[in-house]
């Protein structure tokens, strides 16, 4: 039914990966990734679901590395994981927590949807909100006023905080090239790596919560010496061109093409 449903959204998404992958891809893969792309929505609701009411529901086939985020861990000065908005994040963040690597979350406490109208918003909004807490669990929400004073806690701890950052989290954010085009991404995290010593690692997940693959690239090479403006703009489209690769080499799996 969702498949129906969602149908007429496939062409803003084929309008979306054309410029992204320009006149080499073929008109036939675009379409395959469009028709992926609308089913691991599907899927997401799904091990939503679960992971709200499940514990070890997560199976991992393949930890990629892992000895990245070990090695940062020991420097004792806490890890940034920068990601997307992955189909399987959330998934990712629970089985790396069932690991004993905790993660924090960083996210908006009233995500907004357009489509849903004033009602929807009244009535179901708050009912989503609690239901996404039931499945992220450890979080901390950009509406807070201390937000940025936990983060900077649980990274002096040693501890984990994973930071979307094709969500605009940050009062200040930088125009970078992006998927063929250019886009506003947030200069805060790469603020709060420069005050706290952390290592920012780029973190990708894939597939789903039964058949999990989690990346953690190698941390990105940061200069503190640097003033936070030339910090943030010398390190943030770095930071954005693996992200974008991860993109490009899983298209399906990112969920920003149109918002489902």
């Amino acid at each position: 039914m969702f498949q129906i449903i969602a149908r007429p959204r496939k062409p803003e998404v084929m309008r979306r990966l054309v410029p992204a992958f320009g006149p080499a891809a073929s008109l036939p893969d675009l379409q395959s990734v469009a028709d992926r792309f609308i089913a691991n929505a599907v899927r997401q609701a799904f091990d939503d679901l679960a992971l709200a009411q499940t514990e070890g529901f997560v199976h991992c086939h393949a930890f990629k590395g892992r000895e990245h985020l070990d090695a940062a861990l020991k420097a004792g000065k806490g890890v940034l994981l920068a990601g997307l908005h992955w189909y399987a994040g959330r998934a990712g963040n629970r089985y790396l927590t069932s690991l004993g690597y905790p993660v924090m979350s960083v996210r908006n406490e009233e995500p907004l949807d357009k489509r849903m109208g004033r009602v929807g918003r009244r009535l179901f909004q708050p009912r989503y909100v609690r239901f996404l807490h039931e499945v992220i669990r450890d979080e901390v929400f950009i509406q807070d006023r201390e937000c940025s004073l936990k983060i900077l806690a649980r990274l002096r701890k040693g501890g984990i905080v994973h930071v979307l950052l094709d969500a605009f989290l940050s009062q200040q954010n930088l125009e970078v090239p992006f998927l063929g085009q250019t886009r506003l991404f947030p200069a805060g995290p790469l603020h709060l790596a420069r005050i706290s010593g952390c290592a920012v690692l780029p973190m990708c997940a894939l597939g789903h919560a039964q058949a999990l693959e989690i990346l953690i690239g190698p941390p990105l090479p940061l200069d503190y010496s640097l003033d936070a403006e030339s910090f943030c703009q010398t390190h943030l489209p770095a930071l954005v061109r693996i992200l974008e690769s991860y993109v490009l080499e899983h298209p399906d799996q990112w969920e920003l093409w149109t918002k489902l």
